[in-house]
């Protein structure tokens, strides 16, 4: 399988920077962790200790992200980066409910380092997986969540593979075809950074989330980072 961010996005928005974990062989059924959910409640407290939600919107690290958005014709009050959508849920006091332990990993992961984080499962995942511009030609996807299923817009920055959607909106949503649940045993995890100044946090939350993984999980576990220079990775 090959991760892959079109030519085209990188053109458009060069500072990005995709981080990536492959993870196989994991055991992803243990119980919920008190002790990864007192971390991700320690982080929540953090996060309303530091922010507003009369103005979160202008933290740096939001903004740039609702400027991309707006950027490949995403309104920003509509489509939200799963950054702020989780800061926002935290400072309108929602508790961050254990999913699977995968999941719970990269929450915690996010809000300490500031960063979307997202996964899917490997085994889900049919052909490559790509980061590109929609044409229009996709077909409609379920996101979790929706009652119906939804098409993406022409000039739609999404995540795909050979059979259709996989997250829509760069990391707005993401469908439930390739979701990662308790049963997975082979999984990628992504953090995004959209400029240089968040390069550093980039790094610490990869080494953080692959030594979480390791003790929380278990299996093999391989790392890298896509730029612009290096646009794609084959596992």
């Amino acid at each position: 399988m090959t991760l892959r961010v079109a030519d085209e996005i990188f053109s458009k928005f060069p500072e990005v920077r995709i981080g990536y974990l492959f993870i196989h062989d994991i055991n992803n059924t243990n119980p919920k962790s008190d002790a990864l959910m007192k971390k991700i409640k320690d982080e929540s407290e953090k996060i309303k200790n530091e922010f507003n939600l009369d103005t979160v919107s202008q933290v740096p690290f939001i903004s740039r992200w609702r400027e991309i958005y707006r950027k490949f014709g995403a309104k920003p009050s509509d489509y939200r980066s799963s950054i702020e959508n989780l800061i926002r849920m935290t400072l309108k006091g929602r508790d961050l409910d254990h999913i699977n332990t995968l999941v719970d990993l990269y929450n915690y992961i996010s809000l300490r380092y500031k960063l979307p984080v997202g996964g899917e499962d490997l085994d889900k995942i049919s052909g490559d997986l790509e980061l590109v511009v929609s044409n229009g030609s996709e077909p409609e996807v379920q996101l979790l969540g929706d009652n119906k299923p939804e098409k993406p817009f022409v000039g739609e920055i999404l995540y795909k593979d050979d059979k259709g959607v996989i997250c829509r909106c760069w990391n707005w949503r993401e469908g439930e075809r390739t979701m990662l649940t308790k049963e997975t045993k082979n999984a990628i995890l992504v953090i995004e950074a959209n400029d240089p100044e968040e390069y550093e946090n980039l790094d610490k939350a990869l080494d953080g989330l692959l030594t979480l993984v390791g003790h929380f999980v278990g299996g093999r576990v391989s790392r890298g980072i896509l730029t612009k220079d290096n646009a794609s990775i084959t596992i």
